[in-house]
């Protein structure tokens, strides 16, 4: 019984364990979910910023301690990654970056390279 409950501790089941209580709330209240800031400007857009960043760490605390890794770094690793995402998001919003169809997503890959190539 032992071995068959650990097959479903693998990475791709703990995703699954994490996201059900995600979709639960998204589909129950979602009214009550923050949303991704347009600007950074105003309390707010700082307010879903710090909820996103909240959900975001249960969410990878929850998935490294059913996975049963270490979780020493975590937060300064997360600090590093969310603004770097913050900052994608940012440069995405510019005029002259938007009228051309960049996609914070490219600026994410791009930003990414640049710190690990640094």
């Amino acid at each position: 019984m032992k071995q068959r409950l650990e097959q479903f501790r693998t990475e791709d089941w703990v995703v699954v364990w994490v996201s059900i209580p995600l979709l639960i709330l998204a589909a129950v209240i979602p009214q009550l979910l923050p949303k991704v800031p347009s600007s950074l400007v105003g309390e707010t857009a700082w307010y879903n910023i710090l909820l996103i960043f909240a959900i975001v760490l249960v969410v990878l605390y929850a998935g490294s301690l059913m996975l049963r890794r270490p979780t020493k770094g975590m937060i300064t690793s997360l600090i590093v990654l969310f603004i770097i995402s913050l900052l994608a998001q940012v440069v995405a919003k510019i005029p002259i970056v938007a009228h051309y169809g960049f996609e914070s997503v490219f600026f994410s890959v791009l930003f990414g390279l640049l710190v690990r190539n640094l």
